[in-house]
């Protein structure tokens, strides 16, 4: 289900949607979820959603999206979900867009403690930017924060008109796996040539295009480089399971593992870590889910 951005509550009273008049978009979710831990980590099976989303009175532009991220940029819709997933995780030629748009030094996009940290940093970039390793423009971006993460995705909400965050565990989990419980996107056998992996230690060791193993390692959905490549943040606060913006989480839940990853187990969908919302590892990035 595609709606607009709800900076008029009008237009969602039949959703239960209101706004807010702070700075900071927020989502409420309450979701279904058992875990069972393990010792590098957590699986997730995924459980039911609901969610409400409560969005700031910003101004709205209205842009198409494709109009303003650069190619690949593509929606997948998630059948009797209510909600798409980007494609592929975002990159740098998308997150430039965010850079030049003043993302970085307007504070009505972030969070109050990602602000903080934002000046307190004195953060205009993502710190290996200018990193030819890591630089290029299909590549996904990478060492963002989880505040970096929601700040682009509450710009882009408001660039676009359209209701953009990242996705909730439940949201990736289900894009990544369907409902028939398959170990990894493509199926229950472990095959490295379908992701970016450091499994045999013969790996790229470093980030791919996002492209690169398009066909190979989809999901059933047919959303890319869902393991491999880049950890990506979730919405979801791992130590209190809250979907919202303002849930104060200490810690938030990335999936998916990155091109670093050597043991195979760990490049199940269901796998899960966690790290503190202003980490800024090389191995960190994130796609985008609309509702």
């Amino acid at each position: 289900m595609q709606t607009k951005h709800p900076m008029c509550a009008l237009g969602f009273a039949a959703l239960g949607v209101v706004t807010a008049t702070g700075h900071h978009a927020a989502m409420a979710s309450t979701s279904a979820t058992s875990a069972a831990t393990s010792a590098a980590g957590t699986f997730l099976t995924s459980g039911a959603m609901a969610t409400v989303f409560v969005f700031p009175a910003l101004r709205i532009m209205n842009i198409p999206i494709l109009d303003l991220l650069p190619a690949p940029f593509v929606w997948i819709d998630i059948p009797g979900k209510g909600y798409s997933i980007g494609k592929y995780p975002i990159t740098n030629a998308q997150f430039a867009k965010f850079i030049e748009a003043g993302g970085y030094s307007e504070p009505k996009w972030w969070m109050d403690k990602g602000w903080h940290k934002c000046e307190a940093g004195n953060w205009t970039q993502p710190p290996f930017w200018n990193d030819p390793i890591w630089n290029g423009l299909e590549q996904p971006v990478n060492g963002v924060s989880w505040y970096e993460a929601a700040a682009f995705c509450s710009w882009l909400s408001a660039a676009t008109g359209e209701n953009i965050m990242l996705p909730t565990e439940d949201q990736w989990q289900y894009a990544a796996q369907s409902d028939d419980g398959r170990a990894y996107p493509w199926g229950n056998d472990w095959d490295g040539s379908r992701c970016n992996n450091s499994v045999d230690q013969i790996g790229a060791g470093k980030t791919t295009p996002v492209r690169q193993f398009e066909g190979k390692g989809d999901s059933p959905f047919g959303v890319v480089d869902m393991v491999g490549n880049v950890w990506e943040w979730c919405l979801t606060g791992y130590d209190n399971n809250g979907n919202a913006t303002n849930s104060n989480a200490r810690y938030y839940a990335l999936r998916g593992i990155s091109w670093g990853g050597i043991y195979k187990e760990t490049f199940r969908c269901t796998y899960r870590v966690m790290d503190s919302p202003y980490f800024r590892y090389e191995t960190r990035g994130f796609r985008i889910s609309r509702s």
